[in-house]
C-alpha cells in the first residue's frame, strides 16, 4: 500500500508539473491561429478559423527570417568555441596534478558567479573603441567567455568519470596529451560535450541583454530582439507574436527532443562517478 499511494503521489505531481510545462506551449499554439482581436475577445476559446497567415507574416513581413539567421550565426559558433576551450580546459584540470589546480579551477568557475549587467559598460566602450558595434563579433566574444565555465564543469565531470587506465594505456603507448585528447577522450566524452553544448545552445539563443546593447541595426536582430518588432507604439499584434515565438523555441524543443538521452547521461556522469 505504500508504495502504491508512493507510486500515486509521484504520478500525480508529475501529470501536474507536465501539464504547466506544455499547457502554456498548447495555449501559444492556439493564440497563434487566432486574430489580435479574436485574442481580446475570446481569449481562452479554440480558434473558429485557423490563420496559418501568421507565421506566414510573422517569418516574412516581419523579418523573423533575417533575426532566424543572425540568432544562428551567432548561437553556432559561440557554442563551437566556448566547447572547445572548456573541453581543453576540463581535461587539464581532470587528468593534469597542476599546483594548486582546485583554487584555479575555483578561480575559473567564478565567471559563472559574475553578474553579466556589470560588465555592460565596460564591454560597450570596449566594443566600441573596436568598432565591432552591431556585428557578429560583438554577441559572440561576450558569450564564448560566459559559456566556458559552465562548460568546463560539465566536462571535467565526464572526464573523471572515464576510466584512468585507457589514458594511461595511451601514454605507455607513446602518444602525447593533445593525440589522447583529439582521438580517444574526446570521442568517449560525446554525451558530456552534447550536454554542455545543449545548455549553452538554450543561453545563447534566449540571451536578451547583450543584443539590446551591441546590436542597433535591426538587421542584425537576433530573435529575442526581434520579437519586439510586433510591439506597435500603441498596441502589441498578439497572434503574430504568438507564431513568432513557436517559431523561436521550436528549435530548442526538437534539440532537448532529439537529444534528451545524451543530456541526461552528460549531465550525471560526473554525479555517478562522485
Amino acid at each position: 500500500m505504500r508504495v502504491r499511494l508512493t507510486t500515486i503521489i509521484i504520478v500525480v505531481f508529475l501529470s501536474i508539473a507536465s501539464a504547466l510545462t506544455v499547457g502554456p506551449i498548447v495555449y501559444l499554439f492556439f493564440m497563434s491561429l487566432k486574430t489580435s482581436g479574436d485574442i481580446w475577445r475570446r481569449p481562452l476559446s479554440l480558434p473558429d478559423i485557423l490563420h496559418w497567415e501568421n507565421y506566414i507574416y510573422a517569418w516574412q513581413a516581419a523579418k523573423l527570417s533575417r533575426y532566424f539567421i543572425n540568432s544562428s550565426i551567432v548561437v553556432v559558433t559561440s557554442v563551437l568555441i566556448s566547447t572547445l576551450i572548456a573541453s581543453l580546459a576540463a581535461y587539464a584540470f581532470a587528468y593534469h596534478k597542476l599546483k594548486a589546480r582546485e583554487l584555479l579551477f575555483t578561480l575559473f568557475l567564478m565567471g559563472m558567479m559574475m553578474p553579466p549587467q556589470i560588465m555592460m559598460i565596460p564591454l560597450f566602450n570596449l566594443m566600441r573603441s573596436l568598432g565591432m558595434l552591431n556585428t557578429y563579433q560583438a554577441l559572440i566574444g561576450p558569450y564564448v567567455t560566459l559559456g566556458i565555465p559552465l562548460a568546463t564543469l560539465i566536462m571535467r565531470g565526464f572526464f573523471e568519470s572515464l576510466p584512468r587506465e585507457i589514458l594511461e594505456a595511451a601514454k605507455i603507448d607513446g602518444a602525447s596529451d593533445l593525440r589522447i585528447f583529439w582521438r580517444i577522450m574526446l570521442p568517449l566524452s560525446l554525451p558530456g560535450l552534447g550536454a554542455a553544448m545543449i545548455i549553452n545552445t538554450i543561453s545563447f539563443w534566449n540571451e536578451f541583454l547583450f543584443a539590446l546593447i551591441f546590436m542597433s541595426e535591426e538587421d542584425m536582430y537576433t530573435i529575442p530582439l526581434g520579437l519586439m518588432a510586433f510591439r506597435g507604439e500603441f498596441s502589441v499584434e498578439w497572434a503574430p507574436l504568438a507564431a513568432a515565438i513557436l517559431i523561436a523555441i521550436m528549435p530548442l524543443i526538437l534539440l532537448i527532443t532529439v537529444f534528451q538521452k545524451q543530456f541526461m547521461r552528460g549531465l550525471t556522469a560526473g554525479a555517478i562517478k562522485g
